[in-house]
């Protein structure tokens, strides 16, 4: 379960008093948008009700008619199972959480996977020791050649199990925070 004083990751400190401050000293509210793992409208309520202004959801959205990710992709979410998903390392230094396929285990077997064109589209990434372009894993898996590339999900990816309409997906989330404001 979310908690806001996990999110703000200022352990020891009162939350809501440091963010004031910044908010006195810049003259801004601050909002605070909570993302990963949010799968329910009673999930988003009760964010709120910790002071949340509001939230950012990406994987139910991947099977949606709207999507415009290949349909292979969008069935990769669909039929992976809890135990199909697991963190990786990516080239920017930090994990993301993926659909284990062809291409996440030879990156764990090989470690490297030749690139043909780095993008320099990160300044972490350094092309002569990354593990792997992002960028490309990431376009071909969005195109349909999910087995040549990353599927990032988040971490309730496997309680996806049918295709619905983006109006779908809004309304089911919102009746729920409803119901639970």
């Amino acid at each position: 379960m979310h908690n806001i004083s996990k999110i703000y990751k200022l352990k020891g400190k009162d939350e809501k008093k440091e963010l004031k401050s910044w908010e006195e000293k810049y003259k801004k509210t601050i909002p605070i948008f909570v993302a990963g793992g949010i799968d329910s409208g009673k999930k988003i309520a009760e964010l709120i009700k910790q002071g949340a202004t509001g939230v950012q959801i990406a994987t139910p959205f991947i099977a949606t008619y709207e999507c415009d990710a290949a349909q292979e992709f969008k069935d990769m979410v669909i039929q992976c199972q809890a135990e199909d998903i697991e963190l990786v390392s990516s080239p920017a230094g930090m994990p993301g959480r993926a659909i284990v396929n062809d291409f996440v285990k030879k990156t764990r077997e090989t470690g490297n996977i030749c690139m043909k064109n780095c993008l320099h589209c990160m300044i972490p990434c350094n092309p002569e020791n990354t593990p792997y372009c992002i960028s490309e894993a990431l376009i071909q898996s969005v195109k349909g050649n999910v087995d040549n590339g990353l599927v990032f999900v988040g971490s309730q990816a496997a309680r996806i199990h049918e295709m619905k309409h983006v109006d779908e997906v809004i309304q089911e989330y919102i009746e729920e925070m409803e119901e639970n404001l």
